[in-house]
């Protein structure tokens, strides 16, 4: 299964995925994913692992191109208060999360 379709199944399921991103391991909440400054991204709260920022739990957005060693977790989440997908600039949004807390 490629990455867009264990992701969107992963948003429909709200379940946490596990990834390898820029040299970190890093657990992320999946609230959307689409199309941001032209490539396929992914909009997400990263709940654990490793971040060149260092700042966990963060929003963050991550290039699905990127993206290596991706599961999904059986660990369900409840979309974040906070999420508002018109705060991602995203030009197109292909799936998102829905009934936040």
């Amino acid at each position: 299964m490629n990455t867009a379709k264990i992701i969107d199944q992963a948003i429909s399921e709200k379940k946490t995925i596990t990834f390898e991103y820029d040299g970190h391991s890093r657990t992320v909440e999946p609230h959307h994913y689409g199309t941001l400054g032209g490539s396929l991204q992914l909009h997400g709260y990263q709940v654990k692992g490793g971040s060149v920022s260092g700042k966990v739990p963060n929003w963050r957005n991550f290039k699905l191109d990127k993206i290596d060693k991706l599961a999904k977790n059986d660990v369900v989440f409840e979309p974040e208060s906070t999420y508002n997908p018109l705060n991602s600039k995203y030009e197109i949004i292909e799936k998102k999360v829905t009934d936040k807390k």
